[in-house]
């Protein structure tokens, strides 16, 4: 993943990546990086790396404001993807920090991404939306 800012690029390296919170089963999935329960929408049971991508199980609760969501991502609306993560980093060169370790800790449904070759799966969705009680 390459991010760039205004005067900055920072390059995530796949193989460097700590996956051990995204596997626990406790780390979130949440609404434009909300971190607050009003963005909850889900967990990530799982997450791996393949080639230079990282990919992620994720499971959408079972509330009305969650079919909401299910629906925006079934009808294509909604595919952008974002995580949040903490790093170490050091320049390698003028402007670039490329992330000697990083730490994913969220998996974020968003409308605009810093990535935006970051992006829903959808031929690996489910038929059936979450049930709302």
């Amino acid at each position: 993943m390459q991010h760039r800012g205004a005067d900055e690029r920072l390059i995530l390296d796949m193989a460097r990546a700590d996956l051990s919170l995204l596997n626990s089963g406790r780390a979130p999935v949440l609404l434009d990086h909300m971190q607050a329960f009003s963005g909850l929408i889900g967990v990530v049971d799982r997450a791996w790396v393949e080639g230079n991508a990282c990919l992620a199980e994720m499971r959408i609760g079972p509330t009305a404001r969650c079919a909401e969501v299910w629906d925006m991502i079934a009808a294509g609306m909604l595919q952008n993807i974002s995580i949040g993560f903490r790093f170490l980093a050091w320049p390698s060169a003028a402007g670039v920090l490329r992330a000697a370790q990083w730490h994913p800790f969220e998996v974020s449904l968003v409308t605009v991404p810093a990535d935006w070759t970051a992006s829903l799966l959808h031929g690996r969705l489910p038929s059936a939306a979450p049930s709302v009680d």
